[in-house]
């Protein structure tokens, strides 16, 4: 079995260039929320794939800086394009061999992605929050089933 995490970036400044917006204070407590949470529940990734937009890169980064001993991450253009078959794509694409995997994003693409995988559920996922799935069978083609929905205030 493995387990997926999405992980939707913390609170950001308002702003018209999305790409380049940055986390505000409270982002900035909440992504470290993330990463304490993460330890205390014992999800800590294996891998975490990241969007490029700054709020996502600086989510994770502080995040990580809460894990002890931070996994490896890798820039993914297609997360920032937030498409739901995106985040499915970079899931079945991972190697067997990681046994957690964290994708840190955006919505709309993380709820509709958690409704889907939800059995039903309208899950709402407000910014700093972590989507926990588990995975049964190969990333290429296991189910996934919905766990829990946590989101993470500093």
């Amino acid at each position: 079995m493995h387990r997926l995490l999405l992980i939707r970036h913390a609170k950001t400044e308002p702003g018209d260039a999305d790409r380049i917006r940055q986390l505000t204070e409270r982002g900035r407590r909440d992504a470290a929320a993330i990463g304490e949470w993460l330890t205390a529940q014992d999800v800590v990734p294996d891998l975490a794939v990241v969007s490029p937009a700054t709020r996502a890169r600086q989510t994770w980064d502080i995040a990580a800086e809460q894990l002890g001993t931070a996994p490896p991450s890798q820039i993914d253009d297609a997360i920032y394009t937030n498409n739901i078959g995106d985040l499915v794509g970079i899931a079945r694409d991972i190697d067997e061999s990681v046994p957690s995997l964290a994708i840190v994003g955006h919505n709309p693409s993380i709820e509709e992605f958690t409704v889907r995988f939800g059995g039903g559920r309208d899950e709402q996922v407000p910014t700093g929050s972590v989507v926990v799935f588990e995975v049964d069978g190969t990333w290429a083609d296991g189910a996934i089933h919905f766990v829990q929905v946590q989101t993470c205030r500093g």
